[in-house]
């Protein structure tokens, strides 16, 4: 079966070539853990190595907080925002269940 690679080759080889196609991952831990920082190298990866467009949708840090983080591993997310190549996106859960809930009963 085809995989999403995470371009990450150790994560890669760890899930028998990336994640299944198609499939939410949840990726928990403590703060300070690395849990952002995955995500963050997982949607940078996509989008420089593999031209795939990313999302990152937060509930608890506003995106300035992302292009920070960001850049202190080279990656520059406001650039990639102006090129319409990535999105970070700041909500809370009940506007995301609201606008779910109305998408799906019209």
């Amino acid at each position: 079966m085809q995989r999403v690679k995470t371009g990450i080759a150790e994560l890669d080889e760890m899930l028998h070539g990336g994640f299944l196609p198609r499939t939410a991952n949840l990726v928990e831990g403590a703060p300070g853990t690395g849990n952002s920082t995955l995500g963050m190298q997982f949607i940078y990866n996509g989008i420089a190595q593999y031209d795939e467009p990313g999302l990152i949708l937060s509930f608890e840090e506003f995106p300035q907080q992302y292009y920070r983080d960001a850049a202190s591993f080279g990656w520059d997310f406001s650039e990639l925002e102006r090129k319409g190549k990535l999105k970070v996106i700041m909500t809370s859960p009940e506007a995301v269940s609201y606008t779910h809930l109305t998408l799906t009963t019209n």
